[in-house]
């Protein structure tokens, strides 16, 4: 279940104690303690995107998250959390669940220092298009 925590996404548990809900609420800075991420090996994700490459990628829109305003993009089994350069995500709801190209740049700047020592890239996107325009859904057939 720890997961799907997130440095924009916590994780609250609850249990139902004689009749009253008792919650916790896990943090990204706490994610460790109940989850490995393969990716913490010191080993950076996608080692060929570098810091401020411009990128053309193929992919899944997986989520999007209005208030981080961020989208998820599959890329090679791993989701990648993205931003538009500009703009709000919302534009981009028809997208969710479709495969598209992804045109950006790689940022790996860490949010606490402002280094680019991120193992694991993020994208700032200018244009997210989708791959077959004409797709089915939403659509009877």
């Amino acid at each position: 279940m720890a997961s799907v925590i997130e440095i924009e996404r916590s994780l609250t548990v609850g249990l139902n104690e004689e009749g009253k809900i008792v919650e916790v609420t896990i943090t990204g800075s706490e994610k460790s303690i109940f989850f490995a991420d393969e990716d913490e090996t010191g080993e950076p994700l996608f080692p060929e995107l570098k810091h401020g490459q411009h990128v053309k990628l193929y992919g899944v829109v997986t989520r999007g998250n209005e208030r981080t305003n961020s989208i998820g993009f599959l890329y090679k089994e791993h989701v990648l959390t993205c931003y538009p350069k500009q703009g709000s995500i919302v534009r981009f709801k028809p997208h969710l669940f479709l495969e598209c190209l992804i045109v950006g740049v790689i940022t790996r700047k860490e949010t606490e220092t402002d280094e680019p020592t991120e193992p694991r890239p993020k994208i700032i996107f200018d244009e997210l298009v989708l791959i077959d325009s004409e797709s089915n859904q939403g659509k009877l057939l």
